[in-house]
C-alpha cells in the first residue's frame, strides 16, 4: 500500500502539525522530501514530493501563491508545508482557495520543528515502503520463477496470480497451445467477445505478436501498484512458458507432418511399423480410411501475388491452412494431418460416413471458411482405403479428384474420384505410350495453331467437352456471343481436318481432350 499525506500526518512525529486547505488531495502518494529554497522550485519537481518551507521565500511575493500551488500541482507535488508565525502570518484566500480547487494539501508545520524533524521520519517510511515493495516485487518474481522452473503451466500461474492479487483470473491464448484457448482458477465459462470488452484485459506479447490476454474477472477492477507488480510477472512467466509451448509444438508437428508424408508416399516398410510411430503421438490406427485434400481456391493469384518474401509467403500459407485444420479436425475427431504451402492432406476414419454426409460437412466448412477468414478451398477425397497402410493410394486418387476440379474450373467445392465416372478409367490408361500417343497425334495441329498464333482454341474445345459440346452453354460460360462460339466451332473442326458431324471422330476428340486433361504432365 502507498503512503500517502494523510499516513504521513497521522505519525507520531508529526503531531501538531494541520491541514490548512487542500484536504482533499490527502491521499496523494508521497516519494520524497525537500526543502523549498527558491520560489521557481517547481522547476525541479518531478513527483511524489513533500515541499518545506519557513516562508521566507514567500514573504515579499505573497500574492504569486496560488499560480506557486497550481504549478506545484500540475508537476504532482504530494504537499506543501509550512511555517506560520515567523515570515508568514497566514495564506492568502486566494492560495487556500486554489489549493481547495486542485485538492492539493496546504500543511502547517509548528514552528518548533526542523526540516530534519520532518525529512527523517518521512524517508525512513518511505524507503522502508519502497524496501518493502522490492521485497515483494522478488518475492513474486521467485515463486513465478520456481513455476516456470518446474514447468507447472500457466494454470498454475493463473491460479497463483489470482491469490495474490485477490481477484478471479483467467488467460485467453490466442495460439491454442496443446489445444487449449482457456485457462482459468474456476469454474468460469468463456466467452471471447463478452470478456474482451467488459473485463480489464493485458496483453501477452512474444516476439511483437500477441499471442494472449491476461483478463481479471472483475469489470470494477483498478490493479495497485503490487497487483502490476504481480501482473507483469506472471506476464513474463507466461512468455516463457509459451515460447516452450510453441518450440514444443513445432518440432512435434515437423514429427507428425514427416509421418503422414511417409504414410501418403508409401515409404513405410510395415504395418507393425506404422503402428509403433503412431502410438508416439497417440495414434491408433484401424478400420478403413480417406484421403482428404485441401485445396486453397487461388492462393497464388490472389493471396500471394506480389509478395516476394518467402517468410511473408509461410506466414499467410500457415495462417490459412491452421484456419482449415482447425475447422476440418473439429468435424472429423482424431484425423491426421500434414501441411503443404496451399494444401492440407487429411486421413480421416471412415466411421460409416457417406458422401452425402462428407459434403454436407465440408460445405458447412467452407462457409465458415468464407465468412470467418475470407476464403475457400476445394476438398477432394480418394476412394477408401482398407487399412492405413493402404491410404497412399486414395492420396493419389484424391490428387487426380483435385486436379481434374481445378482443369474445371471448381472452386468451394467437394470432389471424390469415385465419383469421377469415364475419368477413373483414364486415370488408369493415362500413362500408356500408345494412349498418350493417340491424344498428342489427335490434338498436335490445333495446340501448334495456338502457339503460332497466339490463340486459345484448345481452351474452348476443352470448354466445349466440359459442357457435352453444347454450343449456348460454353458461350455463357466464357463470355463470348454465341455466333463467336460457333465460329471458334467451325475453325476448330477446319484446323483439327474433321467433322463433328461424325459422332465416332468426336468422341476421339473428346476422348483426347480427357487424357490430356488427367494427364501428370498437365499439372
Amino acid at each position: 500500500m502507498k503512503i500517502t499525506v494523510e499516513e504521513l500526518l497521522k505519525m507520531k512525529e508529526f503531531s501538531g502539525f494541520r491541514v490548512i486547505c487542500g484536504a482533499g488531495g490527502l491521499n496523494k502518494e508521497v516519494q520524497s522530501v525537500s526543502v523549498m529554497d527558491a520560489p521557481d522550485i517547481y522547476k525541479w519537481i518531478r513527483g511524489g514530493e513533500i515541499l518545506l518551507t519557513s516562508g521566507y521565500v514567500l514573504k515579499d511575493n505573497m500574492e504569486a501563491m496560488p499560480d506557486l500551488i497550481r504549478k506545484l500541482s500540475d508537476r504532482n507535488a504530494a504537499a506543501l508545508f509550512i511555517k506560520l508565525g515567523r515570515f508568514v502570518n497566514e495564506i492568502p484566500k486566494s492560495a487556500a482557495q486554489t489549493a481547495t480547487r486542485l485538492d492539493f494539501p496546504v500543511v502547517y508545520m509548528p514552528y518548533e520543528f526542523t526540516f530534519v524533524d520532518v525529512i527523517t521520519p518521512t524517508l525512513t517510511r518511505v524507503n522502508s515502503y519502497q524496501l518493502e515493495q522490492i521485497r515483494r516485487s522478488e518475492n513474486i518474481h521467485r515463486t513465478f520463477i520456481n513455476i516456470a522452473i518446474k514447468q507447472e503451466g500457466i494454470k498454475k500461474i493463473i491460479e497463483y496470480l489470482s491469490n495474490l492479487i485477490e481477484q478471479e483470473v483467467v488467460y485467453y491464448s490466442v495460439l491454442k497451445l496443446k489445444g487449449v484457448h482457456f485457462y482459468t482458477n474456476g469454474e468460469t465459462v468463456f466467452d471471447r467477445e463478452h470478456f474482451m470488452s467488459k473485463y480489464p484485459c493485458f496483453a501477452v506479447n512474444v516476439n511483437g505478436k500477441i499471442c494472449g490476454y491476461v483478463i481479471v474477472v472483475n469489470e470494477k477492477y483498478k490493479a495497485g501498484k503490487y497487483d502490476l507488480i504481480a501482473i507483469d510477472h506472471a506476464i513474463t512467466v507466461i512468455k516463457l512458458d509459451v515460447q516452450k509451448q510453441t518450440f514444443e509444438n513445432e518440432v512435434e508437428r515437423k514429427y507428425k507432418d514427416n509421418f503422414v508424408l511417409d504414410l501418403i508416399f508409401n515409404t513405410l516398410e510395415s504395418m507393425d511399423e506404422i503402428e509403433t510411430r503412431g502410438k508416439t503421438f497417440g495414434w491408433h490406427f484401424s478400420g478403413e480410411y480417406y484421403a482428404l485434400i485441401a485445396d486453397i481456391d487461388h492462393f497464388k493469384a490472389k493471396y500471394v501475388k506480389g509478395v516476394d518474401s518467402s517468410s511473408e509467403i509461410d506466414r499467410i500459407s500457415r495462417e490459412m491452412t491452421d484456419n482449415i485444420i482447425e475447422k476440418v479436425t473439429g468435424e472429423f475427431a482424431g484425423c491426421v494431418y500434414t501441411t503443404f504451402t496451399e494444401q492440407v492432406v487429411f486421413l480421416i476414419h471412415k466411421n460409416g460416413i457417406g458422401h452425402g454426409e462428407l459434403t454436407k460437412k465440408l460445405n458447412g466448412v467452407n462457409e465458415r471458411l468464407k465468412k470467418e477468414n475470407g476464403f475457400t478451398a476445394v476438398f477432394s477425397f480418394g476412394s477408401r482405403a482398407a487399412d492405413i497402410s493402404e491410404v497412399h493410394v486414395s492420396y493419389q486418387q484424391a490428387k487426380t479428384a483435385l486436379k481434374l476440379a481445378r482443369h474445371l474450373k471448381r472452386e468451394g467445392c467437394v470432389c471424390f474420384y469415385s465419383e469421377l465416372g469415364i475419368y477413373k478409367l483414364l486415370d488408369k490408361i493415362k500413362d500408356d505410350a500408345y494412349v498418350e500417343k493417340f491424344s498428342e497425334d489427335c490434338l498436335k495441329k490445333l495446340l501448334f495453331y495456338d502457339l503460332s498464333n497466339n490463340s486459345d482454341l484448345y481452351k474452348t474445345l476443352e470448354e466445349l467437352v466440359r459442357y457435352n459440346w453444347n454450343l449456348k452453354e460454353t458461350a455463357e460460360n466464357m463470355y463470348v456471343h454465341y455466333n463467336t462460339m460457333k465460329k471458334r466451332y467451325h475453325k476448330i473442326q477446319e484446323i483439327l481436318g474433321v467433322s463433328f458431324e461424325n459422332p465416332g471422330v468426336k468422341m476421339e476428340v473428346e476422348f483426347a481432350v480427357k487424357i490430356k486433361l488427367i494427364s501428370e504432365k498437365n499439372q
